[in-house]
């Protein structure tokens, strides 16, 4: 592993569709390129789902290193904070139930993220939409949010682990947006 474009995906959920971790799932385990780790932190899912869930990842190839946290009561950021901490790789991504990368995304992000790099914004396609991350910008938070800028807070947005360090983690308080 080069730690210097090393990455972990981090999937906080509690009882997810089925059918859309399925895709997100397979998006993972097709990509050319695995990510580093992928650490799937449950709050709680029945365990007809987390049996799913786990035998889905039982069947992945053994090249991508996939962990199930079982914290049952974690909110969804309680959730990425505890993804984080497990984390070993010097970049991580949520990525949510619902998401899937696009083919190469893994390739891509691990060829272009520079060793300085703190946040890396990637484009997205939401709601088969293609919402472009803006470049230069200075302001930090618009009218609109953190969204008109980051496009994103999951499966846009790669972030170094080191600047929870500086930074603290995050407010378990949030709601979902």
């Amino acid at each position: 592993m080069d730690f210097n474009s090393s990455i972990t995906l981090l999937t906080p959920c509690l009882n997810p569709n089925l059918n859309q971790f399925r895709k997100l799932f397979n998006s993972i385990s097709n990509q050319k390129v695995f990510p580093d780790k992928w650490i799937i932190i449950d709050g709680g899912s029945s365990e007809e789902i987390l049996s799913n869930i786990s035998n889905q990842v039982r069947n992945i190839n053994q090249d991508l290193k996939v962990t199930i946290l079982n914290r049952p009561g974690s909110s969804i950021y309680s959730a990425i904070n505890i993804g984080i901490k497990f984390c070993e790789t010097k970049y991580y991504m949520v990525i949510g139930c619902d998401d899937i990368l696009i083919n190469e995304s893994i390739n891509y992000i691990k060829s272009n993220v520079e060793t300085s790099d703190d946040i890396v914004v990637c484009s997205i396609i939401k709601s088969n939409n293609l919402c472009i991350a803006k470049k230069n910008r200075y302001k930090f938070i618009s009218f609109n949010g953190s969204t008109k800028i980051i496009t994103n807070h999951s499966g846009g947005t790669i972030i170094k682990k080191l600047i929870h360090e500086e930074i603290g983690y995050y407010d378990e308080r949030y709601i979902i947006l």
